[in-house]
């Protein structure tokens, strides 16, 4: 009990303690993991963790050959400053055991909230391939004081006599996690969930469940939690003998939600497995874009993208339709969508790749856009219907990562000959911040090729950059580097310091209705309101009139969209220049 009182002292004393300054960030990213062996690409994972002050986390998971890709090793960047002189980094141990081991993917899930901070754990999941044995997906339970972890080999999440890989998972709300995976035998190659809860019960059977009626071979599904506790799944099948999209929504009992038809929702005329469909939920349902054959102008085909919206009872929106509707117009050459985001408002923020081929192939070869849709299906004031230009560099742009709810894009960019990492924040009237250098920001363009981003929103409005860096790739193969950016296009970025700006904690906290803050700046220079979900978007944005002294600020709940903010845990932030201050608020019903 007394380390509660301990830290519930800490946290109510947080927005008084001053931080110190600190910038040991080099130029040229941090070394995260720069052992001999090679590694392959990185997963991300982004958080908000709070102990003396909130900050944000991007933490890293991959596999590298030390032990013959058997082990799973994780390393972090957080706005706590790191040591200075930077140590050389073997990244930590995650998870060893015999045969390979490869990552699914990891969640934060709530578990208790004591006065103002909410306890949270983190679920990751991964394949357990066994030498000469079938592989079988595994889950484990780091954090939450009131239950116990699951021990460093986690549990299996399903019995099978097949192989069980390419796992994901979901939180449930409720402290477990939903997972999905392949399971393949000689005779099938089929997808199945399943729910466990914080004590590693399975409640959806020992198997799990089949994801839909249909059982001809099946693809790696895609995974997004409901906003109820239950899931949408997204997978290709061949039924008919033809390629076949199809989403599914799970409902908390690991049935089919209420009016979802058994088959799933059928969407495309002609989907291509590859690239990979992307699957973004919201509050008002479920955004998917995949990808088929176009016709251009001179009757030759090329890959396009294309989007849907699908709501939580399974109808298609009548404005985007079954068919789906193209992700960008004009298009006259080769568009492959790379990533999108949800954000506050429940539209989809995409980043695409675009090669134009007629009539003729692009000066500047392949340039990097973004696009946004409006749940109503129209295009927000300022965003072009034909895409916003990002990068327009002449060689390759590709692998966009899209995050900050929308608000940042990071990329290997080959404008050099070899990749380089490059960043640009995204303004949401569809615009670029003009402090920001045209085709984006050099996160890292030392000799040897970066690429394979991993990004996650920080608390100086920009964000953190993971890559996997082969510039020293004769000796070590491929390492791990990271960066931080800030929201106005600086690395190596100072910490904030507390006398600049002062805000109080929340009153009241948790909160039911209007929640209010006290803010003091020292001299009249303009600020930024925001408020963020755990998830790192953006769900309440206002810019402050520039004026020295107190003044108080009110936050109704309402997200920019009018809609009332869910229960649960957000960040509140103010910005003033380079300088922040931060505290969070609980939402509850």
């Amino acid at each position: 009990m007394r380390w509660r009182l301990v830290l519930l002292l800490a946290l109510l004393l947080a927005p008084a303690t001053p931080r110190v300054s600190h910038a040991a960030w080099l130029q040229t990213g941090n070394p995260l993991c720069t052992v001999p062996e090679d590694l392959n690409a990185p997963i991300g994972y982004p958080s908000t963790f709070c102990d003396i002050h909130c900050d944000g986390r991007l933490t890293v998971y991959w596999q590298d050959a030390r032990s013959n890709y058997g082990s799973i090793y994780t390393a972090s960047v957080s706005d706590v400053a790191p040591p200075d002189p930077q140590p050389v980094e073997p990244g930590t141990l995650f998870i060893q055991r015999p045969g390979q081991q490869i990552p699914g993917g990891a969640t934060s899930v709530l578990t208790k909230c004591l006065s103002q901070f909410c306890n949270s754990a983190t679920m990751f999941v991964w394949a357990d391939a066994p030498d000469s044995a079938p592989s079988v997906v595994r889950m484990r339970r780091d954090g939450g004081a009131e239950i116990p972890d699951w021990g460093a080999d986690g549990v299996i999440v399903a019995s099978s006599t097949g192989s069980q890989h390419d796992a994901s998972l979901v939180h449930d709300l409720h402290g477990g996690a939903i997972a999905v995976w392949l399971d393949e035998t000689p005779d099938h190659r089929l997808v199945h969930a399943q729910r466990l809860d914080s004590l590693h019960n399975r409640l959806w059977g020992d198997a799990g469940v089949l994801v839909g009626s249909d059982t001809t071979v099946q693809t790696r599904p895609q995974l997004a939690p409901d906003g109820t506790g239950g899931a949408y799944v997204l997978r290709e099948d061949l039924r008919g003998g033809v390629r076949t999209l199809a989403l599914f929504r799970l409902a908390p009992d690991g049935t089919l939600a209420a009016g979802w038809p058994a088959s799933g929702v059928v969407l495309g005329a002609a989907p291509l497995e590859s690239p990979e469909p992307l699957l973004r939920a919201g509050a008002s349902g479920a955004w998917v874009v995949w990808h088929e054959l176009a016709t251009l102008s001179d009757l030759s085909l090329a890959t396009h993208p294309f989007v849907s919206l699908v709501d939580l009872s399974g109808v298609v929106s009548q404005v985007f339709t079954a068919a789906g509707q193209p992700l960008a117009t004009g298009l006259d050459g080769e568009a492959l969508a790379d990533d999108a985001t949800v954000g506050s408002n429940d539209d989809l923020i995409a980043a695409y790749e675009y090669t134009q081929l007629v009539p003729g192939p692009s000066a500047s070869s392949t340039d990097l856009y973004a696009t946004r849709f409006e749940v109503e299906g129209s295009h927000p004031t300022g965003w072009p219907a034909g895409g916003l230009l990002v990068c327009g560099a002449p060689g390759v742009q590709r692998q966009g990562r899209i995050g900050n709810g929308g608000g940042f894009l990071a990329w290997t960019d080959e404008r050099s000959g070899d990749g380089d990492i490059y960043a640009q924040e995204l303004r949401a009237d569809g615009t670029l911040p003009p402090e920001w250098p045209v085709n984006g920001l050099l996160v890292c363009g030392v000799a040897g090729t970066q690429q394979d981003p991993v990004i996650g929103p920080n608390t100086v409005g920009g964000a953190f950059v993971v890559w996997r860096d082969g510039r020293d790739a004769i000796t070590n193969g491929w390492d791990l580097y990271g960066q931080t950016v800030s929201g106005d296009a600086r690395l190596d970025v100072e910490q904030p310091l507390a006398h600049v700006l002062a805000l109080s904690a929340p009153r009241p906290n948790p909160a039911r209705g209007p929640v209010r803050f006290q803010l003091t700046l020292p001299d009249a220079r303009a600020a930024r309101f925001e408020v963020l979900d755990v998830a790192g978007r953006f769900v309440h944005r206002e810019q402050l009139a520039a004026a020295a002294g107190p003044r108080e600020l009110v936050w109704d709940l309402r997200t920019d969209a009018g809609a009332r903010a869910r229960p649960g845990l957000y960040l509140v932030r103010v910005r003033a220049g380079s300088f922040e201050k931060a505290t969070r608020v609980v939402v509850t019903q």
